[in-house]
């Protein structure tokens, strides 16, 4: 299931366009938090994800504007698909991300009190979600004091999670913010980090992959698939390594969107063939 990040305007008809099996779009600007458009319910065959507001933080105590902007994404989502996810950034602390909060092998070593704040409040939020519904955590590109950087810091907030929340959350990998955090980025480097997530966490909850080239290896600027740091060989990258994600993800049925907002359809529709 390999698709796009697409405008709320025309998504239906450009994911028909580029041949997507699934779509993100944002559904309302991502530099505010006030409601989504309404709009008659169209039930769509495929994933749709709604990616939230870069306003939404999950490091401290919710903002009320921030419960309604996720549960209004959720809602939004409901009229496009019947199990809509909506994808957040968790945010920064003073700290910055931690790779020694947590020891898979041994569990919790070190309390972060962000990290429970984020487990907390994906808590609060989850219980206020209808069935099918979820709320996807993305991991962040180290930069600055963003958390959630490091693979150890999800396990870290999974284990803090008890159902029913363990069944509304899902996580995200982006590809191009592990490049940036100094994840090894060749296939076996890839296998070791998938196979990380999958050991502690799970597949099944791996909701989404944002299938993302790198443009810088300092910046968070993604790439057309096969032109960055990771697919092309001329910057130390290979083919072979975004065929790696791709099989991973083709393997286990986790949907994949590229996020490439400038690109074309045309371009999108030539990454998309590319890697079917």
């Amino acid at each position: 299931m390999i698709g796009a990040h697409l405008p709320i305007n025309s998504f239906i008809e450009d994911a028909k366009t580029i041949g997507a099996k699934a779509v993100q779009i944002f559904a309302k600007s991502p530099q505010i938090r006030t409601k989504s458009r309404s709009g008659p319910a169209n039930i769509q065959n495929i994933p749709i994800f709604i990616h939230a507001s870069y306003l939404v933080h999950l490091t401290g105590p919710l903002r009320s504007d921030d419960i309604e902007s996720l549960l209004d994404d959720i809602q939004f989502g409901f009229r496009w698909s019947t199990t809509p996810g909506t994808v957040v950034h968790p945010g920064s602390s003073p700290e910055g991300p931690s790779r020694d909060c947590v020891f898979p092998a041994l569990g919790i070593v070190n309390q972060c009190q962000y990290l429970d704040q984020i487990a907390n409040n994906i808590t609060a939020l989850t219980s206020k979600f209808p069935d099918g519904a979820k709320l996807i955590i993305e991991n962040q590109p180290r930069l600055g004091t963003k958390i959630c950087v490091f693979i150890e810091e999800f396990i870290y907030i999974w284990k803090k999670l008890l159902e029913p929340a363990r069944q509304k959350t899902g996580f995200c990998i982006d590809t191009c913010h592990a490049y940036i955090s100094g994840y090894d980025m060749t296939p076996d480097g890839i296998q070791k980090l998938f196979g990380e997530f999958d050991k502690y966490i799970g597949y099944r909850h791996l909701s989404l992959i944002h299938l993302n080239d790198a443009r810088n290896p300092r910046k968070d600027e993604h790439e057309d698939l096969f032109q960055g740091y990771i697919g092309n060989s001329k910057l130390g990258g290979s083919v072979e390594a975004i065929m790696a994600i791709v099989r991973i993800g083709k393997k286990n049925n986790i949907p994949m969107i590229i996020e490439r907002s400038s690109a074309s359809l045309a371009d999108l529709t030539a990454q998309i063939k590319a890697i079917q």
